[in-house]
């Protein structure tokens, strides 16, 4: 399961997957089907990777601000780290802005 890097966001994989069971209203059918166009409520982004792009995975990952619980330094995320739209101002990572700077301090 691939789960949102962001401290109490909560986004995952299985939450798309089961919204993707959930009818559509609008479509008349379940939202994950070919037939219904409607889009997520949120998507996912993996990190940018050490050897394409290792400045703009430094800024990610100070941006998160995480320790790892077990040792107390910095988090170093996952192949399965990613980082949910909400936390872009264009809903995704776009050129104009490329890091995660929305909601990233959420309350539990």
């Amino acid at each position: 399961m691939k789960l949102c890097a962001v401290l109490n966001c909560g986004n995952s994989t299985y939450h798309l997957q089961k919204w993707m069971g959930d009818w559509c209203p609008i479509h008349q059918c379940n939202y994950g089907t070919s037939r219904c166009v409607c889009d997520p409520p949120f998507k996912l982004f993996p990190f940018p990777t050490e050897r394409k792009n290792p400045k703009g995975r430094q800024e990610w990952i100070n941006l998160i601000n995480r320790t790892d619980p077990e040792t107390g330094e910095c988090w170093a995320p996952k192949s399965h780290s990613r980082v949910c739209s909400k936390h872009f101002p264009d809903g995704r990572p776009t050129h104009e802005n490329a890091n995660p700077i929305n909601n990233l301090i959420l309350e539990p």
